[in-house]
């Protein structure tokens, strides 16, 4: 089974073809995407959720849309040093918040 680390990551582009992430994350600007595996995350989303809970964190995940060939989710985060441990742990890339 191809792990997460497997794929290559693309460059966040919003519709209007910025690089910089969309605002609306304002509270959690900092940003894991995350390739959705083909048969979803599985039981990877319950450690994912549990590696929250764990640390006393609300989870902040949406879709970050689709790029051919793949969907992908963001995992936001208030802290960047909550993102890089997540980071750490699931894979992923760290999206920096837009200045």
């Amino acid at each position: 089974m191809p792990r997460l680390s497997d794929f290559a990551y693309r460059k966040p582009i919003s519709m209007t073809g910025s690089t910089k992430p969309q605002s609306i994350k304002l509270p959690y600007p900092y940003i894991v995407e995350l390739i959705v595996p083909l048969k979803g995350f599985g039981y990877t989303l319950k450690k994912m959720q549990t590696w929250h809970q764990a640390r006393g964190l609300m989870l902040h995940q949406r879709s970050g849309g689709y790029v051919e060939p793949h969907w992908y989710s963001h995992w936001c985060f208030a802290d960047p040093q909550d993102a890089k441990e997540f980071q750490a742990t699931f894979g992923g890339e760290v999206v920096r918040p837009s200045t």
